[in-house]
């Protein structure tokens, strides 16, 4: 077998006897960089029939990704001695290709996994191996043109990004301590404490602030000395004004847009005309919401990592949306609690919570839509941050332990004084709140019953959550079994014309799920009806998260200080993380595929609401951790997004192809490196708006 790599001729070995292989020329490969590879994570593959005493082959072909599926013809009646015509295959995850010939009844298969790199010309080769007999036959990969490796830029940008912060912050420390020394100093520590009160700022302090931050940590810097005495002297009293920790955690207003307002710490600026804030929920919310558009914009063409799930399992794309709504649950429960310390009555809560939903859902179908009614996409992201909202607020309003029982509030306030076990846990963190488990338990019965016992179309099982298509060898295809009930109901309730889609040629609904690019799958929409019922959950889950800090906020103003007071909160969070990770590993079976209900983001899975949950509650001690108690990262620039974004959502999905949000050369990027840059300068682009709408004290609140 003789191979010239990279050249525009391809030889091989057509046969020959014993060790002695004839060598013959099969194909003049005079184009190996076709059109078809100016795109992100393609390469190019031929296949050659090397196989003596077969005039016929066929290979088929599926993505590595695609579960079970079966492998439909890539490259049929392939003639013995020639090569088959180049085609264009993706390089994201890899291909699972086969060789079939048929002799009579008779058929055999020889699996071959293969992952080309990107803008890579590649020979398949079907062999006999050894020789002198034909019972053994393999597929063998040739080099014709060298591909690129597709993940440099991302490491590239990585070291690039984590240079600049290192050099930010070097820049600062020593700007800081040169303006401190200055006559400089006292007029940018005016500015900011003026800003700090919400007086304004000029055009100066503005672009100052936006692009450096040097006001503010020399502001910082200059106090710290008189915060490090307040601290002893108060022992465990907030450093704001007002009174104690406990005292002032839930007298502070929650405007609901994605702030959470409680005055545990002052971050490095505090937002004006709102005194106290948990600053790692807001830093937290806003790392979801800059990789939520990031993907959105593209992810630098890296669907591995930056685009939803083909089905089952996780990518990081897949974790921002329900963390965003458990995030809403965490905020609800502080500003419940402060909307009933100004004795506002359940009608106000319940009207207050209806407006909110609506307005919620009708941005979102505003977002999701054009002009044509007949296609308009009802299901969605904010619509499901409307249903959640609305369920768990009602729950709040009238089966809030408050509302049940008239010694509630002093009660809570003498057991959540000492809980030093498990048990003393569960009186105050569930036992009060057995009437909103119930109602959340019977949510559940009702997904359940659905997912398993809805009659389906002819020829789908009922309780069948595959992906349909190609899956199960493609048992089900064209059936319309995707997703099982979850497709069914949307159909019954929306229409297929209403759900995530598009027509083809004849105006029939195709599927634009992510599902379709590897399985082939029915029309299906991730934010479906029954899917939202998860989302309910995954919401109600955050209001724990938010009513540890409610129901603990009287501990830590003892003799330990003001650390003590976190010691309840972080307790609990990583308790519930230990649970929930637990429950949803044993659902799924620890493993991607094959368990009793799989991590699935496209169905919302029970098993990855609880695996996203607990990672949740462990993700939000550790940001208040290093936020909150240790005060290690003053959560900019994310803490910007995380408190004004309904604002950066809206503008994020309104603007997403304009300047500077996306720019590229040539019309479209045709490698990874441009599409990651354009990507990134969006998300950028959006943090200097967050923070410019910040110090300019824009809010959208709704």
């Amino acid at each position: 077998m003789v191979f010239e790599k990279g050249s525009k001729t391809t030889f091989f070995a057509a046969g020959g006897d014993g060790d002695d292989p004839v060598v013959r020329v099969v194909s003049d490969a005079t184009d190996l960089t076709p059109d078809g590879l100016n795109t992100l994570s393609v390469a190019q593959i031929r296949v050659c029939n090397a196989l003596r005493g077969e005039a016929k082959i066929d290979i088929m072909g599926s993505s590595a990704e695609c579960y079970g599926c079966s492998r439909p013809p890539m490259y049929e009646d392939n003639i013995y001695g020639q090569c088959s015509p180049y085609r264009t295959i993706d390089t994201t995850w890899g291909s699972n290709l086969g060789y079939a010939d048929s002799f009579g009844e008779q058929a055999s298969s020889i699996p071959l996994s293969f992952l080309p790199l990107e803008h890579g010309s590649y020979t398949i080769i079907v062999k006999n191996v050894p020789w002198n007999t034909d019972s053994t036959k393999v597929l063998n990969v040739v080099v014709d043109v060298e591909g690129r490796n597709a993940y440099l830029p991302i490491a590239y940008a990585f070291l690039i990004i984590l240079g600049l912060f290192v050099l930010h912050y070097v820049a600062t420390f020593l700007a800081v301590r040169y303006m401190a020394a200055g006559s400089r100093s006292k007029e940018i520590a005016a500015a900011a404490k003026k800003r700090e009160e919400g007086k304004g700022a000029s055009r100066h302090d503005l672009t100052l602030s936006i692009f450096f931050g040097f006001d503010a940590a020399l502001v910082k810097y200059l106090e710290k000395e008189k915060v490090d005495e307040e601290e002893e002297e108060e022992g465990g009293k907030s450093l704001n004004s007002g009174g104690s920790l406990s005292e002032r955690l839930i007298d502070s207003s929650n405007d609901e847009g994605g702030a959470t307002t409680l005055p545990i710490v002052k971050p490095v600026i505090t937002r004006p005309k709102s005194s106290g804030r948990i600053v790692s929920i807001d830093a937290f919310r806003g790392i979801a919401l800059s990789i939520m558009i990031f993907v959105n914009y593209g992810g630098g063409g890296y669907d591995a990592f930056f685009d939803h799930s083909k089905w089952n399992g996780l990518t990081v794309a897949d974790l921002v949306f329900p963390w965003f709504t458990f995030l809403q649950g965490c905020s609800m429960a502080i500003s419940f609690e402060s909307e009933r310390k100004k004795n506002s009555s359940q009608l106000q809560l319940a009207t207050k919570t209806f407006i909110r939903a609506a307005k919620l859902f009708s941005i979102g179908l505003f977002l999701n839509n054009g002009v044509d009614l007949q296609e308009w996409r009802i299901p969605g992201v904010l619509q499901y941050f409307a249903m959640s909202y609305l369920v768990v607020g009602l729950l709040e309003t009238f089966l809030h332990p408050s509302q049940l029982y008239e010694s509630y509030n002093e009660d809570r306030e003498k057991k959540s004084k000492k809980v030093e076990t498990l048990m003393d846990a569960l009186e105050v963190d569930i036992k009060p709140y057995l009437a909103q488990w119930l109602v959340m338990i019977i949510l559940a019965v009702v997904y359940f019953c659905l997912q398993s016992f809805l009659v389906l179309d002819e020829g789908c099982p009922a309780g069948y959550i595959g992906a349909g298509g190609l899956a199960d060898n493609g048992k089900y295809s064209g059936l319309g079994c995707t997703g099982g009930a979850h497709r069914k109901l949307d159909g019954l309730i929306f229409g297929f014309h209403h759900v995530y889609h598009y027509n083809n040629a004849n105006g029939v609904p195709m599927s634009s799920a992510t599902c379709d690019d590897v399985y082939h799958c029915d029309v299906h929409d991730p934010e479906g009806f029954l899917g939202s019922l998860s989302a309910m959950w995954m919401c109600w889950l955050g209001l724990q998260a938010g009513r540890v800090l409610v129901n603990y906020k009287h501990l830590g103003n003892g003799p330990k200080g003001i650390k003590a007071t976190h010691r309840p909160f972080l307790n609990r969070w990583l308790t519930w993380s230990a649970i929930l990770c637990l429950l949803g590993g044993i659902l799924c079976g620890f493993k991607k595929e094959g368990g009793l209900i799989p991590v699935n983001k496209n169905l919302w899975s029970p098993s990855m609401v609880l695996v996203l949950a607990g990672f949740a509650f462990f993700n939000l001690s550790f940001f208040y951790t290093v936020v909150d108690v240790y005060k290690l990262w003053s959560g900019a620039p994310f803490m910007f997004m995380g408190s004004n974004s309904i604002l950066i959502y809206f503008g994020s999905e309104s603007f997403d192809s304009n300047l500077p949000f996306k720019v590229f050369l040539g019309g479209g990027p045709t490698n990874h490196a441009e599409q990651l840059t354009s990507n990134l300068i969006g998300v950028i682009s959006w943090i200097a708006v967050a923070r410019y709408a910040y110090l300019k004290e824009w809010f959208l609140v709704i």
